[in-house]
């Protein structure tokens, strides 16, 4: 029978349920039970069971409760179960009272309402004596009724002695559990305390101490494969011992989360957990001396088996006096020791909890617990049950809980990162949850891991001719791009529009193949318009390389001066030129005009001018049109070269072009540079002398050099 884990309490159980599934402490709970059957008359079996929390001491307390009520061996005793822990007693008489309480709700029916009336009127009792002796007297003549020992069971014994301020009490108790052989005491405490450890203090030496040690390999193996239904052997336990230090509730933890693989349960199994256990964590660290509680913190922090030296330099103290502390908290049972030899001596917290508690609580550390957990999935299950973990992660993703988001996002970080998983990462990678829980800006490198995968897994469907299928990758991909930013996502975009573009030409969808590269070029995206307008002269003329055309080299040139790139743009200009040298129709003579109009615009803003050879077939191209036909800018980079070069060349360039006619304001306003005084219009007699200011004002910008 498996119990509920997360809300996991012997406590709430029946007997039954508490036989069924007790499956650990096996020795523990023979020992306690032999110790009963031996108890003769006055002859003691007072115990105390002492373990760390989570370590099974009310499991093995009830387990002998239930044996009792069950075994006929021992159906001399009766036993009265305390709950885990008793806050409201504090003095002799309000135990004995509280002892009664729990008897009137434990004994038969039938005399539940007197005992109920006799617990009502000793709780107006003032005098503590006096309400001790009465309450004693009112559970001793129970046990004669029913010719029982009583077997009074009681949790944090450690506790209830800290909160009984009287100094008399324990020698009171003392003196009843030694002369009054009805009332047997089955206690627990979290580690051994004074009052029965000192020769001085009055319970020394009364109880039979049983030490609950962390489970050892076996144990571990027994308690997963009950607690997780696995077949004993099947799994590697080592690494199960390691993560729990042996503690049985943590085992528990974990075999929940090995039925239902959800990480967020376990964290929230595992936070549920210390906050149970917060207040016992605080109290139990801030009992200790402050040299003692820097090196316990250090060992904390550690969370493995340490050296001194590892533990000193953690804690930055001297070595003999981290080794001196160490030893008074080994002494305390806060620390355990393994191996002989001094130097080969390796320390840990006794209580992996508190591993755990301190790592979870403060920031950042809580890595090394999450680390841990990943290594321990990784050598507990198949490639197949960590790509369900991963996809588990995303889908149990809590946003509303910080805390909880950074360790998932942390624990998915390492899972991803394990060999084992194989070629089953690109699958969790793209899984439609991972990709809506962390392909967002606020994990960013788990967003690019997930871009990659999606462009992996596009090329696959490509491969394999699922067009479609590829198509929606490639648009995830850009999708994200956007969402997520950066350069190497932005090239990552480029790649996937291109290859978006390709996939609709395939699948004769041309027009939506033209709209997503003008929507693409206009975005004026500079990682992808350049291929964008690449793909766009591929995709009208027809030819594989944009550079085997002039309009291609000139859309790119347009598009890198988009950007700003002016000397990239220049050069293919000329490239451009350099194709369209021998132009010959008007539609390439038309483009060879446009790219040296565009040539000659760059070069001014880097304090060129076109070259000669340029200024010539822009004459030759204008030579019959009127001037006022030609783009301002064709003017301005003609007038840029003239101002470059003597008046008289200058007109002898236009001569040969046979162009003075359209080009009259330019002529004019040479030939008066050279003393001529040409007779023209009021009209053009205007117009020639802006043309001259116009070329006055280059030659010192030119002069001057680019701003």
């Amino acid at each position: 029978m498996v119990v509920s884990i997360k809300k996991y309490n012997p406590g709430f159980l029946s007997d039954a349920e508490i036989v069924a599934s007790f499956y650990v402490r096996e020795a523990e709970l023979v020992s306690l039970l032999e110790s009963l059957h031996a108890s003769e008359g006055s002859a003691s079996a007072h115990s105390i069971v002492v373990g760390p929390r989570g370590s099974g001491k009310t499991h093995l307390l009830l387990r002998v409760a239930a044996e009792v009520r069950r075994d006929t061996r021992l159906l001399g005793f009766y036993p009265i179960v305390f709950p885990e822990e008793s806050y409201e007693v504090a003095t002799v008489g309000e135990f004995w009272l509280e002892c009664l309480n729990h008897l009137v709700e434990q004994a038969p029916e039938v005399e539940r309402a007197g005992l109920r009336l006799s617990y009502n009127d000793l709780r107006t009792t003032v005098d503590d004596r006096n309400l001790a002796g009465r309450c004693l007297g009112t559970i001793l003549d129970f046990a004669d009724r029913h010719s029982k020992r009583l077997l009074l069971i009681v949790e944090n014994l450690n506790m209830l002695f800290t909160q009984i301020a009287y100094p008399d009490a324990g020698w009171r108790l003392r003196h009843t559990l030694q002369t009054e052989p009805r009332i047997v005491l089955l206690g627990s405490a979290t580690s051994r305390f004074d009052e029965i450890d000192h020769p001085d203090h009055a319970l020394y030496d009364l109880f039979r101490v049983v030490t609950l040690r962390a489970l050892n390999t076996e144990e571990c193996d027994t308690l997963w494969s009950a607690l997780s239904g696995q077949p004993r052997g099947s799994q590697p336990i080592r690494p199960l011992e390691i993560l729990t230090g042996g503690n049985p509730r943590l085992i528990a933890v974990l075999a929940g989360f090995d039925k239902t693989y959800s990480f967020k349960d376990l964290m929230s199994n595992l936070f549920d957990l210390i906050d149970e256990h917060t207040e016992y964590f605080r109290s139990h660290i801030e009992a200790l001396p402050p040299q003692e509680r820097r090196v316990y913190l250090a060992l904390a922090r550690l969370w493995k088996p340490a050296t001194a030296n590892e533990v000193a330099s953690q804690a930055r103290v001297n070595v003999n006096k981290c080794s001196a502390q160490l030893g008074r908290l080994v002494n305390r049972g806060a620390v355990v020791i393994e191996g002989g030899a001094r130097r080969r001596r390796m320390y840990y917290l006794a209580e992996r909890m508190y591993n755990i508690y301190y790592l979870l609580r403060r920031p950042g550390a809580e890595s090394h617990v999450v680390d841990a957990l990943v290594r321990f999935m990784a050598l507990y299950y198949s490639p197949d049950e960590l790509a369900h973990i991963g996809i588990g992660m995303a889908e149990g993703l809590d946003r509303d809980d910080p805390r909880l988001l950074d360790i998932q996002s942390a624990a998915l970080r390492n899972l991803l990162a394990l060999p084992e998983l194989g070629d089953l990462l690109v699958d969790v990678l793209t899984h439609d949850a991972v990709i809506g829980a962390f392909g967002s800006v606020r994990t960013p490198d788990l967003a690019e891991s997930v871009v990659y995968a999606l462009m992996e897994k596009a090329r696959t469907m490509e491969t394999e001719q699922c067009l479609e299928d590829a198509l929606a990758y490639w648009e995830e991909v850009i999708r994200m791009s956007d969402d997520v930013g950066g350069d190497d996502l932005a090239v990552a975009k480029g790649a996937a529009v291109l290859s978006k573009i390709g996939l609709l030409n395939k699948l004769d969808r041309k027009e939506e193949a033209i709209g997503t590269v003008a929507a693409t070029y206009f975005a004026r995206d500079q990682h992808v318009s350049v291929d964008a307008a690449d793909a766009i002269v591929k995709m009208h003329l027809g030819v594989d390389h944009a550079s085997a055309h002039p309009i291609g080299i000139v859309f790119r040139a347009f598009t890198l001066l988009t950007f700003g790139e002016v000397e990239a743009a220049i050069c293919e200009s000329e490239s451009a030129l350099s194709l369209l040298e021998n132009a010959s129709d008007e539609d390439e003579r038309e483009l060879r005009g446009i790219t040296i109009v565009m040539k000659g615009l760059l070069a001014a803003t880097v304090g060129r001018t076109i070259g000669r050879t340029d200024a010539e077939n822009l004459l030759f191209d204008m030579a019959e049109q009127r001037l006022d036909m030609f783009p301002t800018q064709s003017v301005d980079v003609l007038l840029q070269y003239v101002s470059t070069i003597e008046p008289a060349e200058a007109l002898a360039l236009i001569e040969r072009a046979g162009a003075l006619d359209p080009l009259q304001p330019i002529v004019v306003a040479l030939r008066r540079e050279l003393g001529q005084s040409p007779s023209v219009s009021r009209e053009l007699d205007e117009v020639s002398n802006d043309v001259h200011e116009s070329i006055v004002q280059m030659r010192k910008n030119l002069a001057a050099g680019p701003n």
